[in-house]
């Protein structure tokens, strides 16, 4: 099969049947508001099987994507590993701090209240440990959702765009439809997903992104990290000291993801694992 052609429909259908799912489930809570872990998980398991049908079912597709997963994760990567989860982790705090930045400087620091998330602190810790969001998060969050979208935005879709156009812009276009396949959080999974190309090519394994990406989620879901990162900080939202570890973040990124970009700019891969 031809990747750039082959390869990016296969992407595309894998990336609409995600999507998709998403939208279903953006619509179904709206209307059945009592009813979100049962829905989330039939939609996203769903969209999981749809993609596992596409991706392996499939026998030319299936070689495509065993390719895709041959190159091992280096050895001695533990150190980058950890370095890379920090950034990762930092992201959402520096969208958050930009848009506190934003309110600030243009004098309307009402506007980041309103556009912060609002969440029902006991509800999300209740639901947490309910069994079907800990299935959810263990089985799709943590582990499936990670390998699918990994094989579907780095493996097939970046790997089409790189041939037809380069690593930047490839790394650019893939990234911004896996934000587009996280409505809602556009920006941060954007940024993130443009680290996840950097630790695909500088690692030169496409195990490597799924190995950040899964243990990101795990790290940013609500029993763990997810509580800090998403509640709304103590303290007058019109003082600067308010946002300080936002803004921190912000300045960080803002430095740290340019200079690993550009450290990322040889795809050490093994042509043999490139399909």
């Amino acid at each position: 099969m031809d990747l750039i052609a082959n390869g990016f429909q296969i992407a595309f259908l894998a990336f609409a049947a995600q999507f998709l799912a998403m939208l279903l489930v953006k619509v179904f809570i709206w209307k059945f508001p009592g009813a979100n872990a049962e829905l989330e998980l039939v939609t996203q398991t769903s969209a999981c099987l749809v993609a596992i049908v596409i991706l392996f079912g499939i026998a030319p597709v299936r070689r495509i994507c065993m390719t895709l997963l041959r190159a091992p994760i280096p050895s001695g990567a533990s150190s980058e590993f950890a370095f890379v989860l920090g950034m990762k982790a930092t992201i959402p705090l520096a969208v958050i701090g930009g848009y506190a930045a934003l309110s600030l400087l243009f004098g309307n620091p009402a506007w980041i209240v309103d556009w912060y998330p609002r969440y029902d602190i006991e509800e999300q810790w209740q639901r947490s440990f309910a069994p079907l969001e800990i299935l959810r998060l263990v089985a799709i969050s943590w582990i499936v959702g990670p390998v699918l979208e990994e094989i579907v935005f780095r493996g097939l879709m970046y790997r089409a765009f790189e041939r037809q156009y380069g690593w930047i812009v490839a790394t650019l276009l893939s990234s911004l439809a896996f934000g587009l396949s996280h409505f809602g959080r556009i920006l941060t999974t954007f940024l993130g997903a443009i680290l996840l190309t950097c630790v695909m090519r500088r690692m030169g394994s496409l195990r490597a992104s799924m190995v950040v990406h899964g243990t990101y989620n795990c790290l940013v879901s609500w029993p763990i990290l997810g509580a800090g990162i998403l509640r709304m900080p103590d303290g007058t939202v019109t003082d600067v000291s308010t946002w300080w570890l936002h803004l921190v973040c912000l300045a960080f990124v803002a430095v740290a993801l340019p200079i690993y970009l550009r450290l990322s700019r040889h795809d050490r891969t093994p042509v043999s694992a490139k399909p």
